[in-house]
């Protein structure tokens, strides 16, 4: 009976910590959330907390007036606020890349954003978020628009 406890009890503290570790890592899904409802609230706070301190994001996005480049998360984050001054958001959803496996480590979703300006029709852009798991959390990585 001893033999038999010690053979499983290994198997046991494995799968427990596995199952923790799985536990405690970030849904892909968590970074989706948080970059919904950047557009949806037009806040940039969300955005913030997904941009890694001395790492730039690289944008390309001419339907948002982004010229091809790598910025900084504050700069980053500026622009977009300028988008919200002129843009009034109507609606945005991801709508590819949305069901990744748990223990992905790279995500790039697509999501519709439809926007307004002023009296204008409603104009709708696809964009495509690229975000990479780093130290526990989501880091923005890429901006860009589905041509």
């Amino acid at each position: 009976m001893k033999e038999l406890v010690l053979a499983v009890l290994p198997v046991l503290l494995l799968s427990l910590t596995e199952a923790s570790t799985a536990a405690t890592r970030p849904a892909p899904l968590e970074p989706l959330e948080t970059l919904e409802g950047v557009f949806r609230q037009e806040n940039t706070q969300g955005l913030r907390r997904l941009a890694s301190r001395g790492e730039k994001i690289y944008l390309s996005s001419p339907s948002l007036g982004f010229e091809d480049g790598y910025y900084s998360g504050d700069q980053v984050c500026l622009l977009i606020e300028e988008v919200f001054r002129t843009r009034i958001t109507i609606r945005f959803n991801f709508v590819k890349g949305t069901d990744p496996p748990p223990d992905v480590s790279r995500i790039a979703p697509v999501a519709r954003w439809t926007y307004r300006t002023g009296k204008s029709k409603d104009r709708t852009v696809e964009i495509s978020f690229t975000l990479i798991r780093r130290d526990g959390g989501w880091i923005l990585k890429e901006v860009r628009d589905v041509p």
